[in-house]
């Protein structure tokens, strides 16, 4: 039973890494999932993801590196978007870059390509207000991490 399911985990996993190569499409926005089929997987406290930023606190229009990195599995695929935790507003844009794609309807990013990937680097612009912003990521593990960032 056992090997039957680890089997199912391997071709979904197979499935996810080809099923969007060019990036996530826009309707990952709305549930903030990979849309590859499979079902949401739980936080994970010991995932080997993590969002890094490049700075503690932010200025109005500040360019703030945001750092995807595994010290696990290479991930093919993510997505990655700044919103405010006290509204849940989308907030700051990211700006494009090698091997990244913008999703402008929903400001976020994504990736270019499905080659395997043991970090992406990735330049968000912060908005002319103040306030939280909190980093929301996902990837075609269906690993999903939160990280924040205060101005």
């Amino acid at each position: 039973m056992k090997m039957a399911a680890l089997l199912l985990v391997v071709l979904l996993v197979a499935a996810v890494a080809r099923a969007f190569p060019d990036g996530a499409p826009v309707g990952a926005c709305d549930s903030f999932m990979p849309r590859h089929g499979t079902t949401a997987a739980l936080p994970n406290p010991t995932s080997p993801y993590a969002v890094v930023q490049s700075k503690a606190h932010y200025n109005p229009g500040d360019i703030v590196t945001v750092t995807v990195t595994t010290s696990g599995p290479s991930f093919k695929g993510f997505i990655v978007q700044g919103f405010n935790p006290q509204t849940r507003e989308v907030i700051g844009e990211f700006l494009g870059g090698p091997g990244t794609h913008v999703i402008p309807q929903c400001s976020a990013i994504t990736h270019e390509n499905n080659r395997n990937k043991k970090a992406a680097t990735l330049n968000w612009k912060a908005p002319l207000n103040s306030g939280p912003v909190m980093f929301r990521y996902a990837n075609s593990s269906d690993a999903r991490s939160e990280n924040s960032i205060r101005m």
